[in-house]
């Protein structure tokens, strides 16, 4: 670890904490450097997320990229926002 990670996190459904703490569920490392008990819930989302960005690293980054792109396309395709091309 050389440097700080930022990562964006909207508050998406597919993007909620605990979403974010079952893909960390075999990695028990990760929670070492976060606040145990109630104070992990009281933390904000967004210093949670760039803690294990910062841990992680690409995986981690490259994984919320997939969810907010998986979360954009089910809209297009929920609200036929799709624009047909010939």
């Amino acid at each position: 670890m050389t440097s700080v990670v930022h990562v964006r996190v909207p508050s998406y459904e597919n993007l909620s904490l605990e979403q974010i703490f079952s893909h960390f569920d075999q990695d028990a490392e990760v929670y070492r450097y976060l606040p145990g008990g109630k104070e992990l819930r009281k933390t904000p989302k967004q210093w949670i997320c760039n803690v294990l960005a910062t841990i992680a690293g690409k995986p981690f980054v490259d994984w919320i990229k997939f969810r907010i792109n998986e979360r954009n396309a089910q809209v297009v395709k929920d609200r036929n926002l799709g624009i047909p091309m010939d």
